[in-house]
């Protein structure tokens, strides 16, 4: 689920239906926001770069985000990361470079977007203004874990898959690994951009 408090609207994933409904939290009217409105297993599809959002298939949209600057809808499907732009008036969907995804978070002390990239091993920051800027924050070194918890976050190597996602409210990036026989919930300091385990 996502918040867009300009709009006060909820937005929420229905996966089993393959899109994304909108709640208008002012009148409760619930209606679909991206992909196209459940009737049958025709309706479940790759989404389309630059299709309206109400006409473009989806499959599995998970891990939603509001960049609160622009309104826009940002999840993950089909691996790869997209967005809804002009949420407001005419809703359209557009396609982010980064793949694997699993989960996003918006950081509001540097206005960009987080993302786990579960089977590249790594979360990325991604430049809300302009989303071919992209920058790896975690994951991509050389040192693997558990001796990489204390050091810098890009020295680290997982072998556990980065997943669920979050932003604590003093800037931290809180995230899970998880692979056969590891199940871990780490932190980024936001001060000293070094990993440390919190939990697991």
């Amino acid at each position: 689920m996502a918040i867009d408090k300009r709009l006060n609207r909820l937005y929420v994933s229905s996966m089993n239906h393959w899109n994304i409904r909108v709640v208008d939290r002012n009148t409760g009217n619930v209606s679909v926001f991206a992909g196209i409105p459940y009737v049958s297993s025709g309706t479940f599809g790759t989404p389309t770069d630059g299709a309206p959002a109400t006409v473009s298939r989806l499959s599995n949209p998970l891990g939603l985000s509001v960049d609160p600057a622009t309104g826009d809808l940002w999840f993950c499907d089909t691996s790869k990361l997209w967005r809804v732009t002009n949420t407001s008036t005419s809703p359209t969907i557009r396609v982010v470079s980064v793949t694997n995804c699993w989960d996003t978070a918006y950081h509001p002390m540097n206005g960009r977007m987080l993302v786990t990239a579960r089977d590249q091993f790594r979360v990325y920051s991604v430049n809300t203004t302009n989303a071919s800027d992209v920058v790896t924050i975690a994951g991509g070194g050389a040192t693997a874990l558990p001796a990489a918890f204390g050091g810098l976050a890009i020295s680290a190597v997982f072998t556990a898959q980065p997943r669920a996602l979050a932003v604590a409210p003093n800037g931290d990036v809180l995230f899970s690994l998880g692979a056969a026989g590891v199940s871990w919930i780490v932190r980024i300091d936001r001060a000293d951009r070094r990993l440390y385990r919190v939990g697991g």
